[in-house]
Parts: C-alpha cells; sequence; structure tokens
C-alpha cells in the first residue's frame, strides 16, 4: 500500500508541475545567450591602428623562399662524453636543460604558412617535392639535369602558400594576460584563499561561464604538484589562485593598471631587465612571456580595491604574466617592445 500511495503521490506531482502557468512579468525562459562586445576598447584601436604598424616595421626581417630557419643548439653533453673518457657518460642520456619548457625555434614564421600540395608535380625528368613544416618549407628537387621552375612568388611548382592561417604571428600581439596569488598561509588554513579569490574577483570582474561562454573559467585553484618539505607544500593541496583575462576584459585591465596603477607607484622606474649577459636560448628567453610582480602596496591602488579596501582586510602582492605570439630567439625583447608600446616602462639596473 505505501508503495502504492507512492506512486500517486508522484504523479500528482508531475501533473501538478506540468499544468503551472508563470506569469510574463516574472518568468524568465532558459535561453542559452552569449553577451557580446558592449564597448570599443581604447587599447585594443590604440594597437589595430598605430602599434600593430609600428611593430611590424620595427621587427621585419626578410627571408626568401628557400630560407630555413635556424633551431636552438643541440643539448650539453657531459664531460668527458665525447672521447669516452668518462665512464659516467657512457649509455646515458645528455641533461636535460635548466627550467620546465623545452627550446622553441630561434624565429617565428613570417609571410604565412607554406604547405605542399598532395600530389608531386613531375616535369620532364625532375620532380619537385615540399615538406610541409611548421613556419617554411624547404623545396628538395630531385634532379640531374635541369632546374625545377617557380612560381611568381619564388616558391617552388606544387607549393601553396596559405597566408591567413598564419598571418597573425607576424605581427606581436597581446594573447593574454594572467594575475596569479600564491599564499604560502593557505598552505595551512585553506579558508585563507577566500580573500585572494574575493581580490582576483574584484581586479578581473571575471566569473565561471559568464556571458553565456564556456571557455570563461573564472577563478581557478593553484594544487601542489610536488612534496616539498621546505616550503610545507604537499601534493594537491591548494595553494593559490588564477585568472585569465582574455579580450577586451584583458586590455580594460591593462588600462587600468598603466593609468591608475603604475603613475602612482613611489620610487619604482620600470620593470627590471635581465643582464645583457643572459644566456638568450634560456627558456625563459624563448617563450615570450612577460611577468611583472607586485606587492600588496600597490594592490591598493586599484580602483577596484581603493572604493571598498575595508573589505580586503588581507590584501596579497601578484603576479601579472603578460603572455604575447612571440616564440624563438627574442621573443622576451619583442613583447617587451610591445608592452612598452602600452606605457610600461623597463629599465636595467
Amino acid at each position: 500500500m505505501a508503495q502504492v500511495a507512492r506512486k500517486v503521490a508522484r504523479a500528482a506531482k508531475t501533473a501538478t508541475t506540468a499544468t503551472t502557468h508563470h506569469s510574463p512579468l516574472t518568468y524568465t525562459p532558459s535561453v542559452s545567450l552569449k553577451l557580446g562586445p558592449t564597448h570599443n576598447s581604447r587599447l585594443r584601436s590604440h594597437y589595430e591602428s598605430t602599434l600593430a604598424d609600428d611593430l611590424m616595421y620595427l621587427h621585419y626581417q626578410h627571408h626568401d623562399a628557400n630560407y630555413v630557419p635556424p633551431f636552438p643548439p643541440k643539448k650539453r653533453e657531459h664531460e668527458g662524453a665525447a672521447d669516452g673518457s668518462n665512464p659516467y657518460a657512457r649509455n646515458r642520456p645528455p641533461p636535460r636543460p635548466k627550467g620546465n619548457k623545452t627550446l622553441k625555434p630561434l624565429t617565428t614564421n613570417v609571410g604565412g604558412k607554406v604547405t605542399a600540395v598532395e600530389d608531386s608535380i613531375s616535369t620532364g625528368s625532375h620532380t619537385t617535392s615540399n615538406s610541409s613544416a611548421e613556419g617554411n618549407a624547404t623545396p628538395s628537387v630531385a634532379s640531374s639535369s635541369s632546374t625545377s621552375p617557380t612560381t611568381a612568388g619564388g616558391l617552388g611548382v606544387g607549393v601553396k602558400h596559405t597566408g591567413g592561417a598564419r598571418i597573425d604571428r607576424t605581427v606581436t600581439q597581446l594573447k593574454s594576460i594572467q594575475l596569479h596569488i600564491m599564499s604560502k598561509d593557505a598552505i595551512s588554513t585553506r579558508a585563507l584563499l577566500i580573500p585572494a579569490m574575493f581580490q582576483l574577483r574584484a581586479l578581473s570582474g571575471s566569473s565561471k561561464g559568464e556571458g553565456g561562454h564556456d571557455t570563461n573559467k573564472g577563478i581557478q585553484l593553484i594544487y601542489g604538484r610536488k612534496n616539498l618539505p621546505q616550503w610545507k607544500l604537499r601534493r594537491g593541496v591548494p595553494c593559490g589562485a588564477k585568472v585569465t583575462l582574455k579580450g577586451d576584459k584583458m586590455y580594460d585591465f591593462l588600462g587600468t593598471f598603466v593609468e591608475f596603477v603604475l603613475p602612482r607607484l613611489r620610487e619604482w622606474n620600470g620593470v627590471v631587465m635581465p643582464a645583457p649577459s643572459v644566456n638568450r636560448n634560456s627558456p625563459s628567453m624563448v617563450s615570450g612571456v612577460v611577468s611583472i610582480g607586485l606587492k600588496h602596496d600597490a594592490i591598493e591602488l586599484f580602483p577596484q580595491i581603493e572604493v571598498n579596501q575595508d573589505l580586503y582586510p588581507r590584501l596579497t602582492g601578484m603576479y601579472i604574466h603578460f603572455f604575447t605570439n612571440e616564440r624563438g630567439r627574442g621573443a622576451q625583447n619583442k613583447a617587451r617592445a610591445l608592452l612598452s608600446g602600452f606605457q610600461i616602462p623597463f629599465t636595467r639596473k
């Protein structure tokens, strides 16, 4: 009897829900809406109208169609591995480079991507084949008597030039900005991460899935990857928070940072650049990423924090990472040139 009574009650509830009428004034239908651009970003317009042209002329290097970009130097070997005098170096792999990123090619693609047509074109006694590498293709001619004809653009027969696919890599541009906070106190007390998350939320205005876009991840927690007893860090323990900004919000944050924060910093001459003697092939120098560290005194100068400073009793310093599309040798210098166009000063001790 009890089972029958439950079935009757469930059926009555379903019927009541199906016949419920919603008021058109208070009911919001479940419609998938996506928020588009609401205003014109001033810094984006400045980049597209002025800065992009200046950077193109500043960083342009002319190469013909047969140019092969240089690659990073080979991995260093153990001492005595070449002549076999060191028995320790036998059958051992070379040591890994410093850093957690592999070395990138020393140049970026200029002028578009060159790909090869599927079918090789044969003319007389010679055949032209092209390898589609990431960046520039080097035509290889299997011939013994004559030279393969080329097109008007200087490319070999059978080569297709798709400039639109890689044209965005020819000019340095800002891809994203990441705000990153690490809290040592949060390793032992996770509740102390809440002020850092509120701080990032106020500075970025970003939330998960905002505007109907699933790609917006909002504030994300950072977890420890390894067990480090000296820092009391354990694997899987939350120790920080981060948020990634793209599009107009990225330029809005950059405008606030340049116009309201940097001019009010005391005894600050600019972002310190590394010494000229630093290895230009290191992973940090070829990544095209510029990082700036701010103390809690500088966080107080943001208008979003300054207007409600009493709500943030524990302000934490943070890192600002500027990600660009540059890779290879000289990538960080090109990234600094881009940021200097947005009025971020750089200095060297």
